[in-house]
């Protein structure tokens, strides 16, 4: 791999190029968090070892910026000052993972490792295919995540004030899909209207709500209407923008579409495109040795305590094991109930399983998310 370690102490950049060198990779180092961007507009990088504490820019902001210029780069970080709370920061930020210093060379092979599978893993996923599901409304699946708190979003093309009375969905925020006078008063308090060729308003309005809400569930009814006032390549980037908002936030996304829908060719498209999407959660959770070992360990036990789990896995280090539960937890694949016990969601059960076919040498196809489309009558 070409990798750059990023710290302001010149004996820890020169070590790890050292013992990357030696490894058989290509190793740059950089001085500090400037230095680093400024490499990286020139240099392309697989994976890079960036300190927390710097002068100048700080570790923090550094990954964020780094993620903001190539998202797809792998990015340790190293500290010697480890918390729970920067962990969880850095997490947030899209760190892979992190090193505690001073640490042995067995921790560097290990992570180099764990990035290398993971490598391996998206690579794999052109293996991957789709499964047919049953028709169901999703209005009802929508209204079955109503629980813990979880905050929803409705997207339609038709009036909220029907769907409302309808499912009892009134504690919704509904954004309504019409060219219709905007001076017609409205009739639910939770309610926006813009015409159906303004996604990048419509975008804002998505993230303003997740942003603003902790749980969250959003449902596209009708993405076809979308389709039919848009490029199809404008609904498609809205598509992968809610996918990534779905990695990196704790969000439901539900997307329907008519059973005759004309747009037969164009939702095909939005499927392959869903199914890449739920593929990167289950990928994303099952990166590294520690992630698919706390996967195991619920599936043997139900449901642990966090010290339980941290005694299963082998780990001493609280904040290295709460950044790795609380990507599973990003990603859907664990939650916690009322006594503060870990378990397997229906996501996570499915990874469980996929990891058990690994094992095998059986990678099987994944059941992703297909549409939900709604029912006639």
């Amino acid at each position: 791999m070409r990798i750059m370690v990023v710290d302001d102490d010149s004996t820890i950049v020169d070590a790890i190029k050292t013992l990357l060198q030696t490894e058989g990779h290509e190793a740059t180092g950089a001085y500090s968090g400037e230095e680093c961007l400024k490499k990286l507009e020139k240099e392309d990088v697989d994976l890079i070892f960036l300190d927390i504490k710097m002068q100048g820019i700080n570790g923090i902001e550094t990954l964020k910026r780094i993620k903001r210029m190539k998202k797809n780069i792998y990015v340790v970080m190293l500290t010697a000052f480890a918390t729970v709370d920067t962990a969880v920061e850095a997490m947030k930020e899209g760190a892979f993972d992190y090193i505690r210093k001073p640490f042995a060379s067995e921790d560097m092979k290990d992570t180099l490792m764990d990035v290398i599978e993971d490598i391996k893993l998206k690579r794999n996923h052109k293996m991957i295919g789709l499964m047919e599901i049953e028709k169901y409304d999703c209005f009802d699946i929508f209204k079955s995540m109503f629980t813990n708190n979880v905050k929803g979003m409705c997207i339609t093309n038709e009036k909220p004030e029907s769907i409302a009375k309808k499912y009892n969905l009134k504690d919704v925020l509904y954004v309504h899909l019409t060219k219709e006078s905007y001076i017609e008063e409205k009739k639910l308090e939770k309610q926006e209207r813009i015409s159906p060729d303004e996604i990048e308003k419509l975008k804002t309005l998505v993230d303003n709500f997740i942003t603003e809400n902790e749980n969250t569930a959003v449902l596209i009814h009708n993405i076809d209407y979308l389709i039919s006032k848009n490029l199809l390549q404008t609904v498609k980037n809205f598509v992968e923008y809610l996918g990534e908002k779905a990695l990196t936030r704790n969000t439901s996304i539900i997307l329907s579409a008519g059973f005759e829908s004309k747009n037969v060719h164009a939702l095909a498209e939005i499927e392959n495109l869903i199914a890449e999407m739920r593929v990167r959660h289950i990928a994303e959770a099952l990166s590294g040795p520690l992630r698919r070992n706390i996967i195991f360990t619920l599936e043997n036990n139900r449901k642990c305590s966090f010290t339980k789990i941290a005694k299963e896995v082998h780990v001493r280090d609280s904040p290295k094991l709460s950044f790795h539960m609380r990507k599973l937890r990003f990603h859907g694949i664990i939650e916690q109930d009322n006594d503060k016990k870990y378990f397997l969601t229906k996501l996570g059960k499915e990874a469980a399983g996929i990891l058990k076919d690994m094992k095998k040498g059986d990678i099987k196809f994944l059941k992703n998310i297909v549409y939900i489309p709604k029912k006639v009558g």
